[in-house]
C-alpha cells in the first residue's frame, strides 16, 4: 500500500485500493479506529510503501475479521428497527444468529467481496451477535 492512497471526503477518510486486491477491483475502504494515526502514517509514507514487509506470522484473516466486525457494528441498526425482510438469518451451526443486511452490504463492500454471505460465514465474530 502506498501512502498517497488516502482520500478525505465529508470529514471521513478512505484508503483507495487499486491493485493487489480482490480481482483487482477499485474500492474505497473506510478508515476506522485511530484515524489520526492512520492519516499521519499514510502522509509520512507519501509515494512510498506504508510497510516494507508484513511479517509471515501476521494473522491477516483475523485482522480482517476484526475490521469487518467493527464496520458492521458501526453501521447496524437497532434490533427493533430492522424489518424481518432486511435480516440475514444464519443456518446450521450459526442458527439463531441474524444480521442487518444493510450493514452487511457496507461491510462486504469494504472488504472487496460484495457478497453478504461471505461476511456472515467467514468474517463476523458470531459470538457477539447471538440474539
Amino acid at each position: 500500500m502506498i501512502g498517497n492512497c488516502l482520500k478525505e471526503e465529508d470529514g471521513k477518510y478512505y484508503i483507495i485500493v487499486r491493485s493487489g486486491s480482490k480481482g483487482g477491483k477499485y474500492r474505497e475502504v473506510p478508515v476506522i479506529g485511530n484515524i489520526d494515526l492512520v492519516v499521519q502514517i499514510m502522509n509520512e509514507a507519501g509515494n512510498k510503501k506504508v510497510w516494507n514487509k508484513i511479517h509471515n506470522a501476521a494473522d491477516i484473516h483475523s485482522y480482517r475479521g476484526d475490521y469487518a466486525t467493527a464496520i458492521y457494528l458501526a453501521n447496524e441498526r437497532p434490533l427493533d428497527q430492522v424489518p424481518k425482510c432486511d435480516r440475514y438469518y444464519c443456518r446450521k451451526d450459526k442458527k439463531g444468529v441474524w444480521y442487518d443486511k444493510d450493514a452487511m452490504k457496507l461491510t462486504s463492500k469494504a472488504l472487496g467481496h460484495n457478497r453478504i454471505s461471505v461476511i456472515a460465514e467467514h468474517y463476523l465474530n458470531n459470538s457477539m451477535f447471538l440474539k
